[in-house]
C-alpha cells in the first residue's frame, strides 16, 4: 500500500487547473471568437452575393487605356459572363482591337460606382 500524499497531489491539481484556465484564456475563446467573425464575415458575403444575384445587378468591368486617359465600363449579368467578359476583354486588347470598339456587356458610365 502506498500512502496517500494530500500536498503533492494538491499541487498536481492546482497547477492542472491553471494550465486549464490559461488554455481556455488563451487558446478556445480566442478561436471561438475567431471562428464566430469568420461566420460573420462569410454570411455577409454570401447575403452580399444572393442579393446582387437575385436582383440582377450587373457585375462591372472597367478597362482603362494605357496611358490612364479614357476609362470604358461594362455591366453583365451573372458570375460566369464576368468571368468570360474579362477573358474576352483580354483577349481582345491584346490583339490590338482598340477598346472604344469593344462592345462586351451593357455599356455603363466610367464616373458611376
Amino acid at each position: 500500500d502506498v500512502p496517500f500524499d494530500g500536498g503533492i497531489t494538491a499541487i498536481v491539481v492546482a497547477i492542472a487547473f491553471v494550465a486549464a484556465i490559461a488554455l481556455l484564456l488563451f487558446v478556445v475563446f480566442p478561436l471561438l471568437a475567431f471562428l464566430f467573425d469568420l461566420l460573420i464575415v462569410v454570411a455577409i458575403a454570401g447575403i452580399g452575393i444572393a442579393l446582387r444575384v437575385l436582383h440582377r445587378r450587373p457585375w462591372r468591368i472597367e478597362a482603362r487605356t494605357a496611358d490612364g486617359t479614357a476609362t470604358y465600363a461594362w455591366g453583365v449579368y451573372g458570375t460566369r459572363a464576368s468571368a468570360a467578359t474579362v477573358d474576352l476583354l483580354a483577349r481582345d486588347l491584346g490583339r490590338g482591337i482598340p477598346i472604344g470598339e469593344l462592345r462586351p456587356g451593357i455599356p455603363l458610365d466610367p464616373g458611376s460606382r
